[in-house]
Formats: C-alpha cells, structure tokens, sequence
C-alpha cells in the first residue's frame, strides 16, 4: 500500500494507481483505505444529506459497493460462529489455515445448497463432511490402553526421541502419564524420552517406570 501522507477533510480523496491497482483513502468520520482492482477513481453522489453541510453525500464507487456486500460477509461470519475452530492461543499461520478450511467448507455448503432442495444447515453439512472423511481416510491405530498387560510384563528401555527431519532441536513427545494421570490435575509436559516398544512419550523419572509397573496410574 502507497504512504498517504495529504491529510484530508470530512468528504475529501486521495488515491494513487499502478496498472490495474487502485488504492484510494477516503476521509469519513475516520480515514477509509481501500485497494481494489476493479474499480475506478469514481465518485458516486447518494440522495442522502450530509447533516452538517445539507449537501449530497459522496463517496468513492468502490466504498459504496464494498459496503452493499458486506451483509453477505455478516452472513457467514454468522454462520461460521457456528463451527469455529480457531482459538486465540493458536500462532497466527494455524489460525489462519483452520479459518480457510471453514471458508472452504462455507463455499461447498453454498454449492451443495444450490444443487440439492433439500436444505441441510451450515453445522450438519460440517460434521457430514468430517464422517466421510473418517470413513474414507481414516487411519486405525492401535491404543495404547488396549495393550493390556504387555507394558507391564515385556523389557522395556528409554530412548532419545528421534528429531524431526531438517530440524536441530532435540526431539520431543508429550509424556503419556503426565497427561493421562487420574490421581492428580493432568498436564501437558514434554520429554525426550519415550519408550520405542510402547510408542509412548515418557519422563525418564518417574513415569517410565510407572508406566510399566502399574496397571493404573
């Protein structure tokens, strides 16, 4: 975006163009910036009356019909609450992927929708969408709680765990019985390391052995 450094009165305009590129800042009650590549410098005269000058109130084309669409945008974001899976404690590149899954799962509603009569809602075409793809792609891995005694009766023995590959850090896995513990809070608490025949993070003390001596823990 262009640097506008012209201060302008309620009304006024100020704009800069590259080829097909429009940015333009328009002074409202606040400043207004906007970049569109489909509009012009046009200015669109409203039959609404400015209070304080009792004259016709201008604004730029591409201001008015960004304005007429945002009822749509209100609209999804309605519906998106719905389904929101995004939290404020995701860094900035997750939160933006998971949003542009719901955005994409919105869009295919709006199709289904317009193919189909009957209608189906925006949170059961979602949980629809996430069975199929269970069903379809959907690993079964074993369970670690199944394994019944074998993590009590077999060797075991710690080992590093592995880093990922083209990373330097030293490896890491959640410790299975810091977070799954019943007789106190559990936690989330990282080691580095695990046991290869349980395929389980462990803390080397005490968990590993707790682990594989008791039945519950």
């Amino acid at each position: 975006m262009p640097v506008f450094d012209k201060k302008l009165k309620q009304g006024d305009t100020d704009w800069r163009n590259s080829e097909n590129l429009l940015a333009i800042k328009w002074k409202d009650r606040r400043d207004v910036v906007m970049l569109t590549s489909m509009h012009e410098n046009r200015m669109v005269t409203l039959p609404k009356i400015n209070r304080s000058t009792y004259e016709n109130v201008i604004k730029p084309l591409c201001v008015l019909e960004y304005n007429r669409q945002m009822g749509a945008v209100d609209r999804s974001d309605m519906m998106l609450s719905s389904v929101d899976c995004t939290r404020k404690c995701l860094k900035w590149y997750k939160e933006l992927f998971f949003h542009s899954i719901d955005i994409t799962l919105l869009n295919a509603h709006a199709m289904f929708s317009t193919r189909h009569t009957k209608k189906t809602s925006f949170a059961n075409f979602h949980l629809a969408v996430i069975a199929q793809l269970i069903e379809r792609y959907g690993i079964v891995k074993s369970i670690h709680c199944d394994l019944g005694n074998a993590r009590l009766q077999n060797r075991h023995f710690p080992v590093s765990v592995p880093r990922k590959p083209g990373s330097t850090k030293v490896g890491s896995r959640r410790c299975w019985v810091c977070s799954h513990t019943k007789q106190k809070q559990a936690k989330r608490k990282e080691s580095s390391y695990m046991c290869p025949e349980c395929d389980v993070g462990l803390c080397v003390v005490p968990c590993f052995k707790i682990y594989h001596t008791e039945a519950t823990f």
